[in-house]
């Protein structure tokens, strides 16, 4: 189910037709029974906005790694740039692997979810061409190793075999013990 979640910055609303009022974005955002927002849209992490806490939490989609932290470090580097959260509230939190911050209420009658929401988005947005050519390098990568080119491989047979290949020797121990005198 589709629905449109309308954020209004400020405490007058702009006119139909302005510039302004154009600011969308687009992501997959469910609202959860306990009223929080959750967002699946970015690569490497899954975030959960709360309002009722006035945090907003990161997970790692699958496995905790070096990406991932660098993922959300990113996201609350971001935040903090934009003024959303309070940069001293930025913790690790108490689900291996998962970061959090608070975000302050607004001083300037804005709704601070819909901010924190709409900055989640632009923040997405930014990383979605590093992601994309990732994986675009990632696919140019296992199509030239399972389908290489003619130049870059051999028929079954055509290696020429030697009496001896590689760098292991097949009794070491052998060498070895000429050297005890």
């Amino acid at each position: 189910m589709a629905e449109e979640i309308k954020v209004q910055i400020g405490s007058t609303p702009p006119p139909e037709n302005s510039v302004e009022n154009s600011a969308k974005v687009n992501m997959i955002l469910r609202k959860t029974l306990a009223g929080e927002y959750a967002i699946y849209d970015h690569f490497d992490i899954d975030i959960l906005v709360s309002p009722e806490k006035k945090q907003i939490l990161s997970f790692p989609k699958e496995d905790m790694s070096d990406d991932v932290y660098a993922a959300q470090d990113r996201m609350f580097e971001f935040l903090g740039k934009k003024g959303v959260i309070t940069r001293e509230s930025v913790q690790s939190g108490n689900i291996y692997g998962s970061m959090q911050a608070g975000f302050p209420d607004s001083s300037n009658g804005a709704d601070p979810v819909q901010v924190v929401l709409y900055t989640l988005g632009r923040f997405i947005e930014e990383e979605k061409p590093y992601y994309s050519h990732q994986s675009a390098l990632e696919d140019e990568i296992t199509k030239h190793e399972t389908s290489p080119e003619t130049s870059d491989s051999t028929e079954l047979g055509e290696v020429p075999h030697e009496k001896s290949k590689g760098t292991v020797e097949k009794f070491p121990a052998i060498k070895s013990y000429y050297r005890v005198y």
